[in-house]
């Protein structure tokens, strides 16, 4: 393979690896915003529900984000390790829920009345996700 060849076969992977990190970057910063009303303590952090109450259509697909950072005179961050109580409930846009490996508590009725719900996914193995405390 000529020189040339490899040159442009490289700044082809090159381009592509930026695009796929971007494209991370961006979902990344979409999901982190889609669920921000969070109550959190020192050691974990609970997600309590959507920030954005007045348009909740726009969240078919939830996905729980593994960490969170806090805000105030430094940035903390803080593993996400709970789906709060009532969370999401009564939510009937939710289509779809993915949970990471950090949620050791699903608490009750974070997930009740959501009729639209079809899909939940996880991040772990079976063995964790049966791990996993429901209340």
């Amino acid at each position: 393979m000529n020189k040339t060849l490899k040159k442009i076969l490289l700044i082809i992977i090159a381009v592509l690896a930026l695009i796929a990190v971007s494209w991370l970057v961006k979902r990344e910063i979409r999901l982190s915003q889609t669920v921000s009303d969070m109550s959190l303590d020192t050691t974990n952090t609970v997600i309590t529900g959507i920030w954005d109450d007045e348009d909740l259509s726009k969240y078919k697909y939830l996905v729980i984000p593994d960490i969170v950072v806090g805000s105030g005179d430094m940035l903390e961050y803080s593993n996400v390790t709970d789906i709060g109580e009532g969370a999401f409930k009564d939510n009937v846009w939710i289509e779809s829920v993915h949970i990471p490996t950090h949620i050791v508590r699903i608490q009750k009725d974070a997930f009740n009345g959501c009729t639209s719900l079809r899909k939940i996914t996880y991040a772990g193995t079976k063995e964790q996700w049966e791990q996993i405390i429901k209340k």
